[in-house]
């Protein structure tokens, strides 16, 4: 732990003549309680990242930095404070929700400084979260690794920086670095450290880091307590063959808050850090509240068969992740849903995360025995922000209509757009969309003949799958789908009705792809679609209705597929078409009636027969 001092020298004991220096002392043998909090800071309600400087130089004038969290309202009395070679309660102004300006005063003495922050009568310390210095900064070379630090302490081969630490102007430490070995001579040496972090500058970042940024947010590496350090000059330094040897992490990586690494690897660059790992722990809200293991093991942890890696550099955080696991942990974990005592194992894990394009979802279902199979949770992030939420839970409700027997099942319920909201009020609600699903099967083969179950599966006759509806209150838009299967194999149509603001359009006959409508669209789809390893056939037909503000008119398709590979069959066609009747408003802004049909014959023009108020006589020519 640092410890910041001052030392002062008067002369012969007069009072008004003396000088005085700052200097630190350094504890070797630092605990868990002195290396301080490993993550941000929270006070009821509030999250606090810290500073958003962590060094300013000696000034004759004050200087502002900014206090960066989250959930900071102005109505929170928050105060910041210094302790170090001197004392400074310093002024703190509201700025927004995210950030308060904090006034360091002119003339501060140079020195490290834990910071305080007081809200509402609660103090959280931010240890050595300021460095003040006159501007000299120690330079430290190791062929490509070089460090600077406000302190700097030599012993024989032993080199040990401390205060405000840099290596190639990208990656902070939090606490001391120790470099053992001659920094001159050595093909290798060993460096030691507790925690490490990358600052990144909102102009120059990309992706998640630039979310960073934005918020005045640090990446914290995977904590490790020592690495090895190369100096090959033959070796480019930003290349990926120069020589690392990978170290341990001795603490967890929190990835977007939702997933955990709890054991990873990692490779430490001139230029950027390379963290490697083969697991993952969900992190979903309220995941271990709900369900409790008794076990050690979770059953939300994910072992993959591969490596997958997070490349921290001074411009991004890069990571493309996308998993998918499902029937592949047998194990039962004894648990407690709520405070009932259960058995659950995984049913179905996906986790898609790119840092740089923002893909971001997680979802997780679990089987419980005697309750509910497919229970989980799935989320869904939007330029970083919690965009979507849906429940599911595949619990058979069985009924009798007209003496069939009818299974209700694979309910979900969710909202999407929660990223548009800014605060929770009626206005701000309306501007989400709702959404619900669930599937119907009719005559389920375990509800009718029980007995046949071990024989055929547990088929059902005829079915209703996804079957969904959305809603949105701001657009007055609703839309409603489903797809029907014969015998659970033989897909023999679907119907998708839309109605209201906002529609998307396209008919491709017409010119027009994703086109804005407003109004009513319906589609009816019918025929015969199966795919198995051996044979597909897929015969389909479909009618569209259209009443919009654009467009009115009924369009059709149809559509032959068949790829079939039985014993010496082997058969494979294909072909497409499409028809349209009505009116429709075109690019020139003029309304027109039309009759459109053409085939997916490469060599087929079509009919394209247009009448425009314009153009009274009917000719036969392909809209421009």
């Amino acid at each position: 732990m640092t410890q910041s001092r001052t030392l002062r020298v008067e002369h012969k004991g007069h009072r008004k003549i003396y000088d005085e220096r700052s200097y630190y002392l350094y504890e070797n043998d630092l605990t868990e309680e002195d290396l301080g909090p490993e993550s941000d800071l929270q006070i009821q309600d509030m999250i606090f990242y810290g500073l958003d400087t962590k060094l300013l130089y000696e000034s004759p004038a004050p200087q502002q930095v900014r206090l960066t969290g989250k959930d900071l309202k102005k109505e929170n009395k928050i105060s910041v404070s210094l302790h170090g070679a001197m004392e400074y309660e310093l002024e703190c102004k509201y700025e927004s929700d995210t950030s308060w300006e904090i006034t360091i005063p002119a003339r501060a003495a140079c020195g490290v400084y834990d910071v305080y922050v007081t809200a509402n009568g609660e103090r959280r310390v931010f240890p050595s979260g300021l460095v003040i210095t006159s501007g000299d900064l120690n330079t430290v070379r190791y062929g490509n690794y070089i460090f600077t630090s406000t302190g700097k302490e030599v012993c024989g081969d032993t080199t040990k920086l401390t205060g405000y630490i840099r290596m190639n102007g990208w990656l902070g430490f939090q606490d001391s670095v120790q470099l053992e070995g001659d920094l001159k001579k050595d093909p290798e040496v060993l460096m030691r450290c507790r925690r490490s972090y990358v600052q990144y500058d909102r102009n120059t970042a990309k992706g998640y880091a630039k979310h960073l940024a934005e918020y005045g947010m640090y990446a914290s590496l995977p904590g490790f307590s020592e690495i090895t350090l190369y100096n090959d000059p033959l070796t480019d330094a930003s290349s990926d063959k120069y020589p690392v040897k990978p170290a341990v992490s001795n603490g967890a990586f929190i990835l977007q808050d939702f997933s955990r690494i709890d054991y990873a690897k990692i490779a430490l660059y001139p230029n950027q850090a390379v963290v490697e790992f083969d697991s993952v722990q969900t992190e979903l809200p309220f995941q271990d509240a709900v369900l409790k293991t008794a076990e050690s093991e979770s059953p939300f942890a994910f072992k993959f068969d591969h490596t997958e890696q997070i490349i921290m550099n001074d411009k991004q955080i890069g990571c493309d992740i996308s998993l998918s696991l499902g029937e592949e942990d047998e194990k039962n974990y004894h648990a407690l849903f709520g405070n009932m005592p259960i058995y659950c194992n995984l049913d179905t894990a996906e986790l898609n995360l790119n840092t740089l394009s923002g893909d971001v979802s997680a979802k997780v279902l679990v089987n419980v025995a005697m309750l509910c199979d497919g229970m989980g949770l799935e989320l869904q992030w939007k330029e970083w922000k919690l965009d979507g939420v849906e429940l599911y839970a595949d619990y058979p409700v069985n009924t009798t209509i007209s003496g069939v027997p009818v299974t209700f099942s694979d309910f979900s319920l969710g909202v999407e757009k929660i990223s548009s909201i800014d605060k929770l009020d009626m206005r701000e609600l309306l501007k989400l969309k709702y959404k619900g699903g669930f599937e119907v099967a009719v005559a389920k083969v375990s509800e009718f003949k029980p007995g046949l179950e071990k024989w055929v599966g547990d088929v059902s006759l005829a079915s209703l799958d996804q079957v969904s509806l959305e809603f949105q209150l701001s657009r007055k838009y609703i839309s409603v789908a489903a797809t029907a299967k014969l015998l659970e194999a033989v897909q023999i149509g679907d119907c998708t009705l839309e109605l209201g603001e906002g529609i998307s359009y396209t008919n491709m006959l017409l010119g027009m792809q994703g086109e804005t409508v407003n109004g009513f669209r319906g589609e009816v789809g019918v025929g015969i679609k199966m795919e198995k390893d051996n044979c597909i056939f897929n015969v389909r037909g479909a009618a569209e209705l259209a009443l919009t503000n654009k467009v009115c008119g009924i369009g059709a398709s149809g559509e032959l597929e068949a790829n079939v590979s039985w014993w010496i069959v082997a058969l494979q066609t294909q072909a497409k078409g499409q028809g349209f009747i009505g009116v429709y408003e075109q690019h020139n802004g003029v309304w027109a009636f039309g009759l459109h049909g053409q085939t997916s014959d490469p060599g087929d023009k079509g009919i394209h027969l247009v009448w425009a108020s314009e153009n009274p006589e009917l000719s036969s020519k392909t809209l421009s």
